[in-house]
């Protein structure tokens, strides 16, 4: 009766540690109170919990891979384009000043200034061909089979499970999870 007590204690002031999520962390809460309305045990609640917005972030990141890049992608390297371009003049001002200068004094350009305007310009141009050929592949992504995004809300997962504390002393969600649902069964047998 003691442990029953306990654990009811520390299941009623754990924290879920779903409802610090930004944009969804209000509906965590909504649903916590609903599903412990019903007596669902803390532990059962927040698996459902986290399973609901596992999914739901399997649904945004499936139509981000469908409809958003693809879009994205073409406006993206005109962007990268245009960027990479601006800062390959900006890059070019030393030699414009020194080259200008020079000849104002009645001397020829450096040579080194051929050189770096050339290798300024040689770069430029590559760094908008790999942006291109990266930002060829986004059209291509609304073609990737279901299992693309599964994994990366499976990584996702994993990173967000390692990198979220809960409880005192300070443990990953799903080994809170394991503990309490573990105590949970280990009263009912």
């Amino acid at each position: 009766m003691t442990t029953l007590m306990t654990m009811m204690t520390s299941e009623q002031t754990a924290t879920n540690p779903l409802t610090d999520f930004p944009v969804v962390g209000g509906v965590v809460q909504a649903a916590d109170s609903l599903l412990r309305d019903l007596n669902i045990p803390l532990w059962l609640a927040q698996v459902v919990e986290l399973a609901g917005l596992l999914l739901l972030l399997h649904v945004l990141l499936t139509q981000v891979f469908r409809r958003v890049l693809p879009w994205l992608a073409p406006l993206l390297d005109e962007a990268l384009a245009w960027t990479f371009d601006r800062i390959a003049m900006l890059l070019l001002v030393p030699e414009l000043v020194s080259t200008r200068i020079r000849t104002r004094k009645g001397k020829p350009p450096l040579s080194t200034a051929y050189t770096y305007g050339d290798s300024v310009v040689s770069l430029a141009n590559a760094a908008k061909s790999v942006a291109h050929v990266v930002l060829d592949v986004l059209p291509r992504m609304r073609t990737a089979p279901p299992l693309v995004p599964a994994m990366l809300v499976f990584v996702i997962a994993l990173v967000w499970n390692s990198e979220t504390c809960t409880g005192d002393p300070c443990v990953s969600p799903a080994t809170q999870w394991f503990t309490v649902a573990g105590e949970w069964f280990g009263q009912l047998v």
